[in-house]
């Protein structure tokens, strides 16, 4: 059972509204209601799997139905406008075992609204049921998970992150997340022009990006109407309460002695700030790091707990959530610092009817991986993981079962960007941004894996015959023939600080390059972004020289003799570019697909017309020009999965003779689209 942590005895209204029913896509409508073929997710062959909640999501916490246990509703963002995706506000049953130490488990999600705002939980009406307010207005509680449409909160400030009774005076009070005076993210170069963000040496120029709470209080007037005073930033010790990338509160009687502690989640781990006040007196002390099984350094980012009780030991447990979407459970041990909290082991939560989910920002190759006869799935995400997704089914159904990472020397592949790879800044030191290719590279009939990321590089990875995991990487380098020869064109974008030393490829950051043989010399080259946004060829240079390809060349075309340029951006509008070659319109030559970006800039202006799913270059014969057709998805005009990027796969996924479309996206599902539904015609 799952006690409330902290009530208010004031209702903020006394309505009655009319009950919002859970609202449910069409099954025609692609997206995660979709039926199968339809722009559907793939989903897991049990009936029972990992948790899935989207992209960048929030919880809130409570039990909701008053059944004794604790339900969730999870926040997915919408991540870039990519409004067919998973998003929304979601409720998420608990229907776990009532035995002791069983593992938690909650039914499929139920959207209960398309809100782009993390819910809080919180009984407004006392009532006994936990509502939710959402972006500043109260939903009522009705029961069986139905919600009122919701109504304003007056003068309820800006950036609510907690509702709580800060000083036990029966009033509800306010903890508002805010940034430090001074503090500013990221430096104007990050996004307006061409000048590196970083020194020569690697050193960032922008702020820090320091968090911290605001606190409101609540009083009420004579007429019986309640408004929040702002009381300023948090003291915790001497100092303003600060935080590194966040400041996501929650707070529980950790050292039990009869007042609201505050813990709150940062950028990767969890800070505690005990009360060492009393209940009408709060007073923070200066932060402590919680320990989490062996270290201060969560595995995720942007950690957002919310503390209850799962059990009889009177110990706050934890739930995580954070950016990939997973949500997690801590539960809680007796302190053996002071009064500091800390949790032993990290545990999962499963639910029924799950997606097939890569984490956040999927990118996605497809290839016979064990080499049996079917298709297995391998994928990249913002977390810089590289996940095999293997087919256990066949050529004719596809089944998946497990996920697990690709390894070198047992060690899972991770690449992360330190403190100065991402050209956004250390914010993103934890991200990686992979973008796999599964391909036989080297020509020996093994599948090998080359790997672009947040940092632009290109790394190869041999796979070893007999073994489910690969080399060590090494970075493709660009050969030079002669000292006069060079390149025509920029080795890097000008605002990239690490110049390459040994001419390693580095181009444009998150980049899903195409490997193929173009030239038909036997050799794989790749097709993937150049310094200045161009789509380029680099021809490899052959078994004798497998690390190396050769200088850019702009082979692709429009019918006007243009090279086709992907991108115009500078810095961190730059790059984000997926592409791929099929003969999409089975003409026997090779088109070209890639997907597509609302976070970058465009050479072509008229680009949000088509950039919804993915973009088909026709091939017009000659293998140098291209005729820029349309979005694969040329019918749904108002559809769109595209968010900071979607990856396209090209395909026959359901074994019928033409190839379809899978689209990994923002929130780390995979979608189907068959080819009759693209072709069809629908209403």
């Amino acid at each position: 059972m799952c006690n409330s942590l902290s009530t208010g005895r004031l209702t903020f209204f006394a309505l009655t509204l009319v009950t919002l029913l859970p609202t449910l896509c069409s099954a025609q409508v692609p997206g995660p209601q979709a039926s199968r073929g339809m722009g559907s997710p793939l989903m897991w062959d049990d009936e029972e799997g990992p948790f899935s909640g989207g992209y960048n999501s929030h919880v809130t916490i409570a039990d909701f139905d008053k059944d004794g246990d604790v339900d969730i509703v999870v926040h997915s963002a919408l991540g870039g406008g990519a409004k067919n995706n998973f998003w929304g506000i979601h409720l998420y049953e608990n229907i776990s075992p009532k035995s002791k130490h069983a593992e938690l488990v909650f039914a499929a999600p139920i959207k209960l609204f398309d809100v782009d705002k993390a819910p809080i939980a919180y009984d407004c009406n006392q009532d006994g049921l936990a509502d939710l307010v959402i972006d500043g207005k109260w939903h009522k509680n009705n029961g069986t998970f139905k919600f009122d449409a919701g109504i304003e909160i007056p003068m309820l400030p800006k950036g609510v992150q907690a509702i709580i009774d800060w000083n036990n005076d029966t009033i509800p009070d306010l903890l508002c997340g805010d940034k430090l005076p001074g503090d500013f993210w990221p430096t104007a170069s990050v996004w307006k022009n061409g000048e590196s963000p970083y020194t020569d040496d690697g050193i960032w120029k922008g702020g820090v990006l320091r968090n911290t709470l605001r606190l409101h209080l609540g009083k009420i007037d004579e007429k019986g109407a309640i408004s929040w005073v702002d009381m300023g930033i948090l003291q915790a010790g001497e100092h303003p309460l600060e935080l590194y990338g966040g400041a996501n509160p929650t707070l529980s009687d950790w050292d039990q002695d009869g007042d609201l502690d505050l813990l709150v989640g940062g950028h990767y781990d969890l800070t505690y700030f005990e009360n060492i006040g009393d209940q009408q007196n709060p007073k923070l002390s200066r932060g402590r790091r919680v320990l989490v099984h062996s270290g201060y350094t969560l595995p995720g980012i942007y950690i957002r707990p919310a503390a209850c009780y799962l059990n009889e030991d009177k110990i706050p447990d934890l739930f995580l959530t954070q950016e990939n979407g997973n949500v997690s459970i801590l539960y809680g041990s007796k302190s053996l610092n002071n009064s500091t909290p800390s949790y032993n082991n990290i545990n999962t939560v499963q639910q029924k009817k799950p997606y097939l989910d890569a984490g956040c920002l999927a990118v996605i190759t497809v290839a016979d991986w064990d080499k049996d006869g079917d298709i297995d799935i391998v994928t990249g995400n913002s977390y810089g993981e590289v996940l095999l997704f293997e087919n256990s089914g066949s050529a004719r159904k596809s089944e998946f079962k497990n996920r697990q990472p690709l390894r070198v020397n047992g060690q899972a592949i991770r690449i992360t960007a330190g403190a100065n790879g991402s050209i956004q800044g250390p914010n993103e030191a934890h991200y990686g941004y992979t973008c796999p290719v599964i391909a036989d590279w080297n020509k020996d009939g093994e599948p090998d894996l080359i790997l672009s990321d947040i940092w632009g590089q290109y790394t190869y990875f041999e796979g070893i015959k007999g073994s489910n995991e690969l080399k060590a990487g090494i970075p493709i380098r660009v050969s030079v023939v002669s000292a006069t020869e060079g390149s025509r064109y920029s080795p890097t974008p000008p605002w990239v600080w690490h110049k390459p030393k040994n001419f390693e490829l580095i181009t444009q950051w998150r980049c899903q390059p195409a490997v193929t043989d173009w030239d038909g010399d036997g050799v794989c080259d790749l097709i993937t972004l150049e310094s200045e946004g161009y789509l380029a060829l680099y021809k490899g240079c052959g078994k004798e020289n497998v690390q190396f390809v050769k200088n850019p060349e702009r082979e692709f075309l429009y019918k006007d003799n243009k090279p086709i340029r992907i991108t115009n951006g500078l810095n961190g509008r730059a790059g984000r570019m997926r592409v791929m070659v099929a003969d999409w319109d089975g003409d026997g030559d090779r088109d070209i697909i890639r997907g597509c970006t609302n976070a970058g800039d465009h050479e072509d202006p008229g680009y949000a017309e088509y950039e919804r799913v993915a973009v088909w270059y026709e091939n017009t014969g000659d293998d140098r020009h291209f005729l820029h057709a349309r979005s694969l998805l040329k019918n749904d005009e108002g559809v769109s999965f595209c968010g900071h990027a979607t990856s396209p796969a090209i395909v026959d996924w359901d074994n019928n003779g033409s190839l379809d479309l899978l689209l990994g996206t923002e929130d780390g599902l995979i979608y189907f689209f068959s080819r009759e539904y693209l072709e069809g015609e629908r209403k």
